[in-house]
């Protein structure tokens, strides 16, 4: 330090030349300066190394806790906070349990087989953690990697028979999907509306399921349940054999009638987002044909209000 400098040039007898005394005085200086800031690159790394160490073990606890946690107690269906939490807990240790005991299985297989030893145990530990994050790498950046370029590739050019091969694949797929969601969303409304008919005012679950009435989107009950179809295909009319006796003792507890809330909720979003995915597809698809079509960029922009009108329609049921 600035001690050891001091001493250094008081050690100097005053028989060195005056040229030689500036040189060491300024190798002293040039030693101390690099002694601070070594001392403050150092003090640096153990800060950056404490930062790292909090953010590594806060993602860590995010992915393994803290966001399953809430995506469980967010899809829950209870109608209290306490519930809720209670469902989460519940759900995320099976999940823990269940991969914890596959894990200890598969550590027991490797132990029997004499592949594996105690004293290797953290050193495989170590090494299926880094391939856990390697695959998840991998998974996560496949789609941008491989799926991304594909589907531009096969956009690329209007008019192709390749890209209307995949248009119409993709509508198809994307019918049949929305049909299955209609369907669905049709039998979760059927199912709370017959049991509601179970359930007196006096009954002490009738708040509960009050609550499950209200979480029906009246607007799409009207829609899918309607009598007079105003465009075919478009209202309920399966035949689901509800049977009074099943749901009265099917829905007799708090717990199941938040399940049934849960999935008349995830039915609708289903269905929303189905319908949402094919009629976006659609328009896609009447963009094209104008694209196609149209010889010049004043019939293009001639047609867009048309293609708008056609894909409103659509939104209204056409």
């Amino acid at each position: 330090g600035r001690d050891a400098v001091s001493g250094a040039m008081a050690a100097m007898t005053g028989r060195e030349s005056p040229a030689l005394q500036s040189h060491l005085r300024r190798l002293l200086q040039v030693a101390l300066a690099l002694g601070q800031q070594v001392r403050r690159s150092t003090a640096t790394q153990k800060i950056l190394s404490v930062c790292w160490e909090v953010v590594y073990w806060y993602t860590f606890a995010a992915m393994m806790v803290i966001l399953p946690f809430h995506q469980e107690y967010a899809d829950s269906g209870a109608f209290t906070v306490w519930e809720k939490v209670k469902w989460s807990l519940r759900q995320n240790l099976l999940f823990i349990l269940f991969a914890c005991g596959c894990g200890a299985f598969g550590v027991f297989v490797l132990l029997a087989a004499h592949r594996l030893t105690f004293d290797s145990l953290t050193g495989f530990a170590i090494a299926a953690s880094n391939a856990f994050g390697l695959c998840l790498v991998l998974l996560l950046l496949g789609y941008g990697l491989v799926e991304l370029p594909r589907k531009i590739w096969q956009l690329a050019s209007a008019g192709s028979h390749q890209k209307e091969a995949q248009l119409y694949h993709s509508i198809g797929l994307h019918a049949e999907a929305t049909k299955a969601s209609h369907k669905e969303v049709c039998r979760q409304i059927s199912i709370v509306r017959e049991v509601s008919k179970h359930f007196l005012r006096r009954d002490p679950l009738r708040k509960y399921m009050d609550i499950v009435e209200s979480a029906i989107d009246l607007e799409l009950e009207a829609e899918v349940l309607a009598s007079n179809e105003s465009y075919p295909g478009t209202a309920c009319s399966y035949d689901f054999k509800l049977q009074d006796a099943d749901l009265e003792f099917e829905y007799a507890d708090e717990h199941q009638l938040g399940l049934l809330r849960r999935d008349v909720r995830k039915a609708q979003e289903n269905f929303a987002r189905e319908q949402w995915r094919y009629l976006t597809l659609i328009r896609g698809g009447l963009s094209q044909v104008h694209k196609v079509q149209s010889n010049s960029p004043r019939e293009l922009n001639a047609s867009a209000y048309e293609l708008e009108n056609e894909g409103n329609f659509l939104l209204n049921g056409g």
